[in-house]
């Protein structure tokens, strides 16, 4: 359906979001796929149409990217930091909840990043 939409109207990711919400209930996870079949989105802007979609929390929002993206920790958590205006601390917590991490393992996913000046200015 959504290729067919995209053939008819020239629709932006988020409208077309919008318009397979009316259609079908689909979960987060179900609309990311399927946004990916029909656009080539990075994994910052796919978050972004996620959010003008869904209400979720900066936790659902990361296992979201994860089951539909291979990402590394460190690098969701940049994503993470471009979709939501957070703190380092917040972000951390985000992680913590996410994921069962080890106080070393999370300190090299913030080490890998962010720069080490930016972490002891939060």
């Amino acid at each position: 359906l959504a290729k067919v939409l995209l053939a008819t109207f020239p629709l932006a990711p988020c409208h077309l979001a919008k318009v397979l919400l009316v259609a079908f209930p689909l979960a987060p996870c179900h609309l990311a796929k399927v946004l990916l079949a029909a656009f080539p989105l990075a994994p910052c802007h796919l978050a972004k149409v996620l959010l003008a979609a869904f209400p979720l929390a900066p936790c659902h929002l990361a296992k979201v990217l994860l089951a539909v993206f291979p990402l590394a920790l460190s690098l969701l958590v940049k994503v993470q930091r471009v979709a939501f205006p957070l703190a380092l601390s917040h972000l951390a917590k985000v992680l913590l909840a996410a994921f069962p991490l080890a106080p070393c393992h999370l300190a090299k996913v913030l080490l890998a990043a962010f720069p080490l000046a930016l972490l002891f200015h939060h």
